[in-house]
């Protein structure tokens, strides 16, 4: 095999293929069904949320989808959409991939799946702020790890979006800051930087 591989690259990887092919199709369907059935209600998760309930077409491409199970699971619970499977769908990715490394404009715009913001530490409201939160810094009352949204998840944004942030500092003579940027999966956008889900 180790001289084939060096002799006849294309004729090796397609052993390979064809060996990682049949292995896959000797999966016990028990377990492949549980990874389906997950895989089903993450899509449905998707798909119940802001512009992508408008989805109509399902595409099925990367190695998962070449399984036969995954392909009339999907079909079945999404038979309001039309579901496609490309030929080759694990090349798919791949092939697509190397597409939009040469014409990068094909893609106008993304899909946010998460919410990224910063932690700061605003004037402190009795109103809006948690009292365990309060610090003093030069005389003024703020609340420490407070989560400021800087782009929401489930919405669809332009290839190139710029966000323009304004910084203050909050000490005098204060020459510098560490900026962290938090990112959340949560439904709901969290109050404070630290809740759960939240991550750095």
């Amino acid at each position: 095999m180790k001289s084939l591989a060096c002799e006849d690259v294309d004729s090796y990887l397609d052993i390979c293929r064809s060996f990682e092919t049949t292995k896959r199709n000797k999966l016990d369907a028990s377990k492949i069904r549980k990874v389906i059935e997950r895989t089903i209600k993450l899509i449905k998760n998707v798909l119940s949320n802001g512009q992508a309930r408008n989805i109509a077409t399902l595409i099925l491409v990367g190695g998962f989808s070449e399984c036969h199970l995954a392909q009339v699971a999907i079909r079945k619970a999404f038979s309001d959409k039309t579901v496609i499977t490309p030929d080759d769908p694990g090349l798919a990715v791949l092939k697509d991939t190397v597409l939009f490394g040469h014409m990068p404009t094909i893609i106008h715009s993304r899909f946010i799946r998460r919410t990224y913001g910063r932690r700061i530490k605003p004037l402190f409201n009795n109103s809006l702020h948690d009292r365990s939160r309060l610090v003093v810094r030069d005389g003024e009352e703020r609340c420490k790890g407070v989560f400021e949204s800087l782009m929401a998840a489930n919405r669809s944004i332009q290839v190139g979006t710029e966000v323009k942030v304004k910084y203050h500092t909050i000490r005098k003579k204060q020459d510098k800051s560490n900026v962290a940027i938090y990112v959340t999966e949560e439904e709901n956008i969290p109050k404070y930087a630290d809740e759960r889900g939240c991550k750095k």
